[in-house]
């Protein structure tokens, strides 16, 4: 019974034994498939299903930073750099993240010299961007960048962002060619895509910046980021990597598109040179290769520094500039609009020997003065005691204005203004730079058409005798005229002046209507050239004394363009007249005169005769293109 009883008791105890492995494998199955599960879910979860639960739950973290394209380098003819970008460290704000606003303000005026002023202006603008834009406050010194290294982690909202600020190694030299760059304005909104900048982008302003903007900027990038809470960037997504799958472009980083660069015809050797003699004096010096229009040389002086733009000026560092009686802001060489005085006379000549109203050979006699018949007026020859007889050729060398009084009473003044007309006088032009000052060549519609009293429209012979030495109503640009004599150059061949290498983009006012070419005939030419070889070349001439050793063969025509009308009867005297009352100073020279490679004007305000100021400039310019062509060269130190 004993027996039976512990059989059974073991029995038991094995059936237990079975049930309770049994329930263990069981156990084991159970929480082995509940691993699988959870292990195919977390699968599922970290692989196939991250991203669309990544933007979900963590979409507030994402952010898309636009990249601004690097905009085009502007290079001389020589591939000397004119225009280039520097990276700078730039503090922005984004307005969502911050936590305290009058914490932020208090610093920035404290840490980063901001004025009153400054910071009214970036509320206003925070007021008025879109979501999560960032706004570009100052660019930081070394010790600013420092100071807010170290209080960055109590600055949510502020931020630190390379950015490229634009650098002109040659900032006064260049600034009337180049421009400048400035802020984005209401005036910008109908010329820009405004989608293709940021907040802070500085778009041309001023010159070749402004004009080839859209060629220049390029195209804007944008950059994937994933930021924390306080907006620091924690992860940077190449282009490659999405934030979903790859169909929703937006989400992938997209590289900027450069701006194009710009190869100028300007030779910055030659430029500065000019500016050197300019350094004292207002006016402008443009030179010219007459045989493919390049232009060499634009320079107007008073100047500026362009890189003071860059940087950024202060209202009243601006109005400063725009209120110096010197006008440093004015591009004379485009906009200045100055009487030819007698530069013209070689232009009057030649239309009188083509209309054959006089030959090579016709004299007039100069006593010192002339009147019209039945006139008691008298208009003085520059020379008191006259020229006495006088010849075409003698009439240029010398100047002589009482052959010109005659020439033009003869000519009349619808015979002048259609022949000079051709060789653009009293017409805008735009080679890429916009429109310049038209002048104004004087005639009778002319008077009409700007008069507006019937009394003043009235024509008088005595303007058509002043309009013969280039005074009256006459007026010329630096770069009219230099279109004009780059048009006598080439014997009437017109070529089209241009600042961009390999872009014809001049256009004259009612192009269409101007020949390729004006039809002179050759021996016409030749007889002005000669004239104009003894202004230079022979004793006697008004410019001899600056050119008597010139090895170039340099011919030009000295001009000086009165400011101030003189009474008949009162006499100039330059010593006692106001600075400003001076006579304007104009040369022009070709060289050489048998196959002409280069051009120059020089208009110098108040400077006197041009024999004394416009002159030497003119001969310094030409003698430097010559020495750089027979690899003598001038070379200046590098700005860069």
């Amino acid at each position: 019974m004993n027996h039976k009883n512990r059989y059974e008791r073991l029995k038991n105890i094995w059936n237990e034994k079975q049930v309770f492995k049994s329930r263990l494998i069981s156990s084991f199955l159970v929480v082995g498939f509940a691993f699988l599960l959870l292990s195919y879910r977390l699968l599922e979860l970290t692989v196939y299903e991250y991203n669309e639960l990544f933007v979900s739950s963590e979409n507030n973290q994402i952010r898309i930073f636009p990249i601004d394209p690097s905009r085009g380098i502007i290079r001389d003819r020589n591939g000397i750099v004119l225009a280039r970008n520097n990276p700078v460290w730039t503090l922005v704000i984004t307005p969502e993240l911050i936590q305290n606003h009058d914490e932020i303000f208090s610093w920035l005026e404290e840490n980063i010299s901001l004025s009153s002023d400054e910071l009214i202006d970036l509320n206003n603008q925070i007021s008025q961007v879109s979501s999560f834009s960032e706004i570009p406050i100052k660019q930081l010194n070394e010790d600013e960048t420092a100071v807010f290294a170290v209080n960055r982690f109590k600055l949510a909202g502020l931020d630190l962002r390379e950015r490229l600020q634009r650098h002109y190694p040659y900032g006064r030299e260049t600034a009337h060619v180049i421009g400048y760059l400035g802020a984005i304005s209401p005036s910008d909104y109908q010329r820009l895509n405004l989608s293709n900048y940021t907040n802070g982008t500085r778009v041309g302003r001023y010159g070749l910046e402004y004009f080839f903007e859209d060629q220049l900027h390029g195209a804007l990038g944008r950059q994937a980021t994933i930021v924390n809470s306080r907006g620091r960037v924690i992860e940077t997504l190449n282009r490659n990597e999405s934030l979903q799958d790859l169909s929703r472009d937006i989400s992938r980083s997209l590289p900027s598109l450069e701006g194009e660069d710009l190869e100028l015809t300007l030779d910055i050797e030659l430029q500065r040179l000019a500016y050197e003699h300019l350094e004292n004096w207002r006016g402008s010096v443009v030179a010219m290769n007459p045989k493919t229009g390049e232009i060499l040389v634009l320079a107007s002086n008073p100047t500026f520094d362009a890189n003071d733009f860059a940087t950024g000026l202060s209202q009243s560092q601006y109005e400063q500039l725009l209120n110096d009686q010197n006008r440093p802001l004015f591009n004379r060489s485009l906009l200045g609009a100055y009487p030819p005085g007698s530069t013209i006379k070689p232009f009057l000549a030649l239309a009188a020997l083509e209309l054959e109203h006089i030959h090579e050979n016709s004299t007039y006699f100069c006593e010192g003065s002339y009147s019209l018949p039945n006139d008691d007026h008298i208009y003085r020859d520059w020379l008191e005691s006259g020229h006495g007889s006088v010849s075409l050729n003698s009439s240029i060398a010398r100047s002589c204005d009482v052959y010109y009084y005659n020439l033009a009473t003869e000519m009349g003044i619808e015979s002048i203004s259609t022949f000079l007309s051709q060789f653009g006088f009293g017409q805008n032009m735009d080679f890429g730079m916009g429109r310049t000052q038209a002048g104004i060549l004087p005639s009778p519609s002319w008077k009409r058409s700007y008069f507006s009293a019937s009394q003043d429209q009235v024509w008088f012979p005595g303007e058509t005798v002043i309009t013969g030495i280039g005074q009256g109503y006459f007026s010329v640009t630096p770069i009219q005229l230099a279109f004009a004599v780059a048009t006598l150059a080439n014997r009437g061949n017109i070529v089209q002046p241009k600042i961009i290498l390999n872009n014809n983009s001049l256009t004259v006012e009612d192009a269409e209507l101007m020949p390729s070419s004006i039809p002179l005939r050759g021996e016409n030419i030749d007889i002005i050239f000669d004239a104009m070889n003894s202004v230079t070349h022979v004793p006697g001439g008004s410019a001899y004394s600056i050119f008597s050793n010139d090895l170039n063969g340099i011919v030009g025509k000295t001009g000086t363009a009165q400011v101030v009308s003189i009474g008949q009867e009162d006499e100039y005297d330059e010593e006692n007249v106001d600075e400003n009352l001076r006579d304007h100073g104009l040369f022009f020279g070709i060289a050489p005169q048998e196959d002409p490679e280069i051009i120059v004007v020089a208009i110098i305000e108040n400077s006197g005769g041009g024999a004394r100021v416009a002159a030497p400039i003119v001969k310094s310019i030409i003698d430097a293109f010559h020495a750089k062509s027979s690899n003598e060269g001038i070379i200046f130190a590098s700005n860069e």
